[in-house]
C-alpha cells in the first residue's frame, strides 16, 4: 500500500525577493507486503493466547492468597471432625466467624497498596512505589500484632457476641487465642501480594 511522504520543492516569491522551501506529498511504496487474512488471524489468536497466559499468570498467585484462609479453616474443621469431640468441632464456627470478620476491617490495606502502587509505576516513580510499599509493610505488620492482642485479650467477649450457646465459649476462645499468633501474617500477606504483582509488571 501506498504511503504519502513529503518531498522538498522550492518556491520562489517575486514580491519578496527570496525563495522558500516547501515541502509536499508524494506516493511511496511500503517496504512490507500487505499481510493476508490468514496471517491476521494467526496475529491475533498468537495475541488472545498471550493475553490469556499473562491473566493466569496474575490470577494464579492472587487467588491463592484468597484462599489460603479458608482452605486453612476446613483443614481445621477436618482435622477436628476426625481427631477431636462434637463440642471442639461446633466450637469452630463462631470462632471462625469472628477471625474472618475482624480482617474484613483490614482489607483497605490491599486496595491502598494496589492504588498507590500501580500509580507510581504509571508516572515511572520507581522509587516512590518501593517506599509506599515497605511503609504498607510496616504498617500491616504493626497492625497485625495490635489486631492479634485485641483478639487474644477479648476472646471470650467477641466470641459471646456471635450468640453461640455458653458451653462453646471456652473452647472457641481458645481456638481462637491460637490463630491470632498468625494474624501479623495474614495482614503481611496483603502487601506481599502487590508486592508480587509489582514483580511481575516489572518484569
Amino acid at each position: 500500500h501506498a504511503s504519502p511522504r513529503l518531498a522538498p520543492m522550492r518556491v520562489c516569491q517575486p514580491a519578496a525577493g527570496r525563495c522558500v522551501t516547501a515541502r509536499r506529498a508524494r506516493p511511496s511504496l511500503s517496504s512490507e507486503p500487505p499481510r493476508t487474512e490468514a496471517e491476521l488471524a494467526i496475529e491475533r489468536r498468537d495475541w488472545r493466547r498471550e493475553m490469556r497466559a499473562d491473566v493466569l499468570r496474575f490470577a494464579g498467585p492472587a487467588l491463592a492468597g484468597v484462599l489460603a484462609d479458608p482452605l486453612m479453616s476446613v483443614i481445621d474443621a477436618l482435622c477436628c471432625g476426625r481427631f477431636c469431640s462434637t463440642l471442639q468441632l461446633a466450637s469452630l464456627g463462631p470462632s471462625l466467624a469472628v477471625f474472618g470478620f475482624m480482617n474484613y476491617f483490614f482489607f483497605f490495606l490491599t486496595a491502598a497498596t494496589t492504588v498507590r502502587v500501580t500509580r507510581a509505576l504509571a508516572t515511572g516513580d520507581e522509587a516512590g512505589a518501593t517506599a509506599f510499599l515497605s511503609s504498607a509493610f510496616t504498617l500491616a505488620v504493626g497492625c497485625g500484632f495490635g489486631l492479634g492482642a485485641t483478639i487474644r485479650f477479648l476472646a471470650p467477649r467477641l466470641v459471646g457476641l456471635t450468640g453461640c450457646v455458653p458451653e462453646l465459649v471456652p473452647v472457641a476462645a481458645r481456638y481462637l487465642r491460637i490463630r491470632s499468633l498468625g494474624q501479623p501474617v495474614v495482614l503481611a500477606s496483603m502487601v506481599t501480594q502487590v508486592r508480587r504483582d509489582r514483580a511481575e509488571i516489572a518484569a
